[in-house]
């Protein structure tokens, strides 16, 4: 297996890109792949959800590395659901609630309202 470098990302996404890359754009993303991370992500993770965004486009396109940044979270996600594989806890931040609890709050709002619908027609 291949080892992941910041390269090895920035050569994917310019093969999806087909274009000779300047300095400033290897430097900006290589400043875009470190802040990645630096904020809790893998190399690895940050590769597969580059492949998964280049595959799954979204509708209006995936013209910079910087969209990553703002997607990356949904994206693990989404990769995780389509392997059935639990998402890591850093990238899936939605409080555990136990359903009981759900379901005896919601009798107790039903309780409180009145059963009567108002403003019923009569035919």
């Amino acid at each position: 297996m291949n080892e992941v470098s910041e390269e090895t990302i920035i050569d994917v996404y310019y093969q999806y890109r087909d274009r000779k890359m300047t300095s400033a754009e290897v430097k900006r993303t290589r400043m875009q792949i470190r802040q990645l991370v630096e904020g809790g992500y893998t190399l690895e993770e940050v590769e597969r959800a580059l492949k998964y965004v280049i595959l799954n486009p979204p509708p209006n396109g995936f013209y910079s590395f910087g969209f990553l940044n703002h997607v990356i979270g949904e994206v693990l996600i989404k990769i995780a659901i389509k392997e059935n594989k639990p998402p890591d806890k850093t990238s899936f931040d939605v409080p555990i609630i136990n359903n009981e609890d759900v379901v005896q709050s919601n009798k107790e709002k039903f309780n409180k309202k009145s059963s009567k619908v108002k403003g019923t027609l009569d035919f």
